[in-house]
C-alpha cells in the first residue's frame, strides 16, 4: 500500500486516494479524460453522489491503511469507502484482533468508512509456501464429525497458520 500516485487534477497524491480523487473529479467533469457520457453530466454526478462507494485493496496493517487514506484526503459529503481486500498476511493473532477492533471503531467514528472485507477467510489447505499464508483461519486438527466423504472430513477451524 505504498505506491503513491497523483490524481488527474494534481490535487491529491497518495496510495489509493489518488484514485478516489480521480473518480470524483472525472465524474464532475468527464472532459478531463476525453470522455463524453451518454447522459447529462449532472445526472452522472447525481448518481455518483447517491450511490458510489470507493474501495481499496490492501496488503498492509490497518494503521498503515488508515493513516495513508485519512492523513491528506478529505472525502466529499456523502462519499463512502471500504477496504475490499484486507490481507492480514503475516500478522499475529493479537495484531489481527487489534486491527479488526480498530476498523470496527472507525466505522462508528467516521461516517465515510464502511468497514473491510477479508481477502480470504480460510487458508487453502491444498497450497504450500506463500500461497498458504492467505486466509484468517486454517483447518484445525480436531475432526468434528464423520462424513460420507473420506477425502474431505469436517474439521474445526484454527487461527494458527499452516506450517
Amino acid at each position: 500500500f505504498d505506491r503513491a500516485r497523483t490524481s488527474v487534477d494534481g490535487k491529491v497524491t497518495g496510495p489509493g486516494v489518488y484514485g478516489f480523487q480521480d473518480v470524483s473529479v472525472v465524474v464532475a467533469d468527464p472532459s478531463l479524460v476525453g470522455y463524453a457520457p451518454r447522459s447529462e453530466t449532472g445526472k452522472l454526478l447525481e448518481a455518483y453522489q447517491q450511490r458510489w462507494v470507493h474501495s481499496v485493496n490492501v496488503h498492509a496493517t490497518w494503521q498503515s491503511v488508515w493513516t495513508s487514506v485519512t492523513k491528506d484526503y478529505t472525502f466529499p459529503d456523502n462519499t463512502t469507502w471500504f477496504v475490499a481486500d484486507f490481507d492480514a498476511n503475516g500478522q499475529d493473532r493479537e495484531m489481527l484482533a487489534s486491527d479488526l477492533l480498530e476498523m470496527q471503531e472507525a466505522t462508528k467514528a467516521v461516517p465515510s468508512f464502511l468497514g473491510a472485507v477479508a481477502v480470504q477467510f480460510q487458508t487453502d489447505a491444498a497450497r504450500d509456501g506463500e500461497d498458504a499464508t492467505y486466509g484468517l483461519f486454517s483447518l484445525g486438527t480436531d475432526q468434528v464429525s464423520s462424513s460420507t466423504s473420506s477425502v474431505w472430513p469436517p474439521f474445526c477451524l484454527a487461527t494458527e497458520k499452516k506450517k
